[in-house]
């Protein structure tokens, strides 16, 4: 059987509310019968899974020492120590106290060591005696929010390295208490504030209690220093801005070399740095005029009139709900979640990129279970979906494409108590493929962080409009000198491929949607109902919370061709026999079929 869906990992299940401590020897008695079993890799062994059976309650580092191969093999120091959580790559770390009842049933646990102090030392001697149900973990993100950009937070410096910091506190403490218990954050956090990454909006103080907090994710965020406000903040960006054009070798005029540079100066400063930066200079000019804001809402107006008048027929929304059955949601047990939909018969086709590191000769690792569950559509525990699992050898699989296609086991398996109509997989899409449009109106269908099924209406950013769509994308709440350092990391993810002249860039398909983390493999769907692309991915930058500026669709023509080169090769006669059956009826794709030397027409 498959995890329930969704799934929290570390404490996974429902805990009922406690308002008093429990005296640790009575904690300890009242667990009689605790038994459960987890694994351990010893980094950067990965091949090597050591089993435990945990049969007393502990931490999850004297469970670990229980082993021979600690034993025998490892002189690991206490506080130098980083274990992961599950199998996902650089995803969740906990502390070496953490309670092993929190570790979920058959969960791995990777350790490694460090060269300098990850845990305040004297924190790993804490052993946690008290009931599962007394606890409660919520997640902080590495990256910190507000006003943690230039601050130190954790002792070692290697833990950013990782996602978030899984932190564990008896129900009954405050939020300062289970950060200072933690013992990977600094001692001088100081006034500190947790903000939702859900919801940036919820704050949660440092002196309330953790209860209410079990599964959820926060960045952490710090006062904002005296100098960070009104005009001595201007002035600071001013003098920013003065350090970094010095560096450049240009001189800075000021009207008195005794004082610092104030507002008056600002013109002098954006003059200098338009020089510096001609990119930026066009932006400066772009973002800065009301003529252009106009010229943007005109726009925005323009496209959502356009997607009133397309999707607004009843029949076409009709018929693309009809289509989304066949989409579903993909689970990687214990690494990640997806999105996908059914080509034909017991194949899928979802994103390539949700089993990175985690393929070998185009089969899963040995252990990796991958889940699709159909007719997830309502957030009621009591709703029907059903749920089959996939084969670990792929059908096709090709990572420059971003696409996989796996086959699924024939025999479904209803997860839920009421009954439905059919427990048979869905019918494939594979007919319904058609060009990847430049322009005009998309709708995507998928399960966005795991959740029930999601659609979402929007327009493709034409190719010549990408590069203004992300600076309007980012010109509301950026100040000059932060949107330097996103440009430079979105910069990094490679977005030049998708702009004018870049290597990808007449080879998707873009546009702003809400679909993402776990939306990768949705499929796109055209205003007719055609299925035309694979939504693959996004650029993102990191404030308050993840943003992303633009996302991109992968063209189902191009990857069909693909996929009847790499399905012809493995010499598999009997599926290449359907694929031709199915893609027979599509006039798209037999001209694909036959004759693959011409260009494929995506208009």
């Amino acid at each position: 059987m498959p995890p329930k869906t969704p799934k929290h990992e570390a404490g996974s299940d429902t805990q009922t509310p406690s308002g008093s401590r429990t005296p640790p020897g009575g904690a300890a008695a009242s667990q009689d019968g605790h038994s459960h079993n987890f694994s351990v890799i010893f980094h950067p062994h990965y091949k090597n899974r050591i089993a435990i059976h945990c049969d007393r309650p502990q931490t999850v580092l004297d469970a670990i020492k229980s082993t021979e191969a600690w034993k025998k093999e490892r002189t690991f120091a206490d506080d130098k120590l980083i274990i992961q959580l599950g199998n996902e790559d650089k995803e969740v770390i906990v502390a070496t106290h953490f309670p092993c009842s929190c570790i979920a049933e058959d969960q791995i646990v990777i350790v490694s060591q460090q060269k300098h102090q990850v845990e305040e030392a004297g924190v790993q001697r804490r052993a946690p005696l008290l009931p599962k149900d007394q606890y409660c973990d919520f997640r902080v993100d590495t990256e910190g929010g507000l006003n943690t950009k230039s601050k130190k937070l954790f002792r070692n410096s290697k833990i950013k390295d990782f996602k978030y910091v899984c932190v564990y506190a008896e129900r009954v403490m405050t939020v300062e208490e289970a950060v200072k218990q933690d013992g990977r954050f600094i001692n001088e956090l100081g006034d500190f504030k947790l903000t939702d990454i859900e919801d940036k909006n919820s704050i949660q103080e440092r002196t309330q209690k953790v209860y209410g907090l079990h599964s959820k994710r926060f960045k952490l965020c710090l006062p904002m220093n005296k100098t960070q406000s009104g005009d001595n903040g201007r002035c600071a960006n001013v003098q920013l801005a003065v350090a970094l054009a010095k560096q450049r070798g240009i001189s800075v005029y000021s009207k008195d070399p005794e004082k610092p540079n104030t507002e008056a100066d600002l013109e002098n400063i954006r003059e200098l740095l338009r020089k510096q930066f001609p990119a930026l200079r066009k932006w400066l000019e772009t973002v800065l005029t009301a003529k252009t804001y106009q010229i943007q809402m005109d726009l925005k107006k323009n496209y959502f009139e356009k997607i009133q008048q397309s999707f607004s027929e009843v029949y076409r929304i009709q018929k693309l709900l009809r289509l989304a059955k066949s989409v579903c949601k993909i689970s990687v047990e214990g690494i990640c979640t997806g999105s996908g939909f059914v080509l034909v018969d017991n194949l899928i086709m979802t994103t390539a990129h949700l089993f990175s590191r985690h393929v070998e000769n185009e089969t899963l690792d040995q252990g990796i279970k991958v889940f699709a569950y159909f007719h997830y559509d309502v957030p009621d525990p009591e709703a029907n979906y059903i749920f089959f699992t996939a084969k670990n050898t792929f059908i096709a699989f090709n990572p420059d494409l971003d696409y996989a296609v796996l086959e699924l086991d024939p025999a479904g398996q209803k997860c839920k108590k009421k009954s439905l109509k059919s427990t048979n997989v869905p019918p494939g899409l594979l007919q319904t493929f058609g060009p990847l449009p430049m322009s005009g109106e998309v709708c995507l269908f998928g399960h966005p962080k795991g959740e029930v099924k999601q659609m979402d209406l929007t327009w493709i950013i034409k190719l010549e409009n990408r590069a203004e769509a992300v600076d309007e994308h980012l010109s509301p709440h950026m100040t000059l000198f932060t949107l330097l350092s996103i440009k430079q990391r979105l910069s990094g993810q490679g977005i030049e491929n998708i702009l004018v002249d870049g290597g990808k860039a007449n080879n998707v398909v873009t546009y702003n949607t809400f679909m993402y983390h776990g939306a990768s493999g949705s499929p796109v769907f055209d205003d007719l109902g055609r299925l035309c692309g694979l939504h693959t991915s996004g650029f993102t930058y990191g404030l308050m919370e993840e943003n992303h500026v633009i996302e991109y669709a992968q063209p189902l023509l191009t990857i069909f061709e693909d996929l009847k080169g790499q399905v012809k090769a493995r010499g598999n006669n009997q599926l290449w026999d359907r694929i031709q059956q199915e893609a027979s009826k599509n006039s798209y794709l037999m001209k694909i079929l036959k004759d693959p030397k011409q260009p494929i027409d995506q208009s």
